[in-house]
């Protein structure tokens, strides 16, 4: 449900709005951020059947490299709609 391009029209890291415009294209287990200049990969394990869906992502390369990422999804109104695990406590 999650592959195909998405259009990142707004982002917030710890409550702070940032002005972040790209593209998230999701493949069957990849990732590929198109944010700025060179685009940056991970590698996506989506858990759609727990509620809430549950999506980790393990960085290949840029800003966020060799780290993991949990976090919770949901789909609203065409949305791709993601928080990071230190946006849930």
């Amino acid at each position: 449900e999650l592959e195909g391009k998405w259009t990142i029209s707004a982002h917030s890291y710890r409550g702070e709005q940032k002005d972040t415009k790209g593209e998230v294209e999701f493949g069957k287990d990849t990732v590929t951020f198109r944010i700025g200049r060179k685009p940056f990969t991970a590698t996506a394990r989506v858990d759609a059947t727990k509620k809430p869906a549950q999506i980790d992502l393990s960085y290949q390369d840029g800003p966020a490299k060799g780290m993991t990422f949990k976090g919770i999804y949901r789909l609203e109104g065409g949305k791709f709609v993601r928080l990071h695990e230190s946006e849930l406590v």
